[in-house]
């Protein structure tokens, strides 16, 4: 019990403590008021939060195709919230999906889309009484996935009128654009490992 403890045990330590963010931050750290992204025509626009899903259901939050490769990986909640791009015109709606490790997030990443495809992926989720209300899985036009530590983000992005994807006969390159700039504003922080630092107050050592 004197002992300084070892670098394996802080390496253990530094796992657990990532592997458990997506139950010890709240809500509003893991899914900022607003994410920041580059427009087309330069410049710096912010994508504002409209809406947190208080679920945390792995099924409720994906599509069908999306449901039995989560659960085939042992997935253990999916975080979604929505945002509205700075003009007003596009949604996007962002799930956090946490798996027990590493390994096994890389093994659901393996079996989603590795392109702009939004099935299998996360359902859209629209808000009632918010600009987003007409935002449903028809009316998703792109998705991104990415993956790292024990957790995968998959986005999908549409449009505030909720127009259906099987009416858009040419999608507009910000939807790819959006969709691959917010991901690691949500991903890169909730996955960044901490290394243990017993001198500091949120470490017992």
């Amino acid at each position: 019990m004197t002992r300084k403890p070892t670098q394996a045990e802080l390496n253990r330590a530094a796992a657990i403590e990532l592997a458990r963010r997506w139950q010890e931050w709240p809500s509003g750290k893991i899914f900022p008021e607003t994410l920041t992204y580059s427009a087309d025509v330069g410049g710096d626009e912010k994508a504002s939060r409209i809406g947190i899903d208080p679920s945390l259901s792995c099924s409720a939050g994906l599509d069908t195709k999306a449901r039995p490769i989560a659960a085939q990986h042992g997935c253990l909640a999916l975080l979604r919230a929505t945002y509205v791009d700075q003009l007003d015109g596009l949604i996007v709606t962002i799930g956090l999906i946490a798996f027990p490790d590493e390994a096994s997030a890389q093994a659901a990443r393996h079996d989603l889309p590795a392109g702009n495809s939004v099935s299998p992926g996360v359902s859209a989720y629209g808000p009632a009484d918010t600009v987003a209300a007409r935002f449903n899985d028809a009316a998703r036009q792109t998705g991104s996935v990415q993956q790292s530590g024990p957790y995968v983000v998959a986005l999908t992005v549409g449009y505030t009128d909720g127009r259906p994807a099987a009416a858009v006969t040419q999608r507009q390159t910000d939807l790819y654009d959006l969709a691959s700039q917010l991901i690691s504003p949500v991903l890169g922080p909730i996955s960044k490992r901490a290394v243990p630092d017993c001198g500091q107050k949120e470490w017992r050592c």
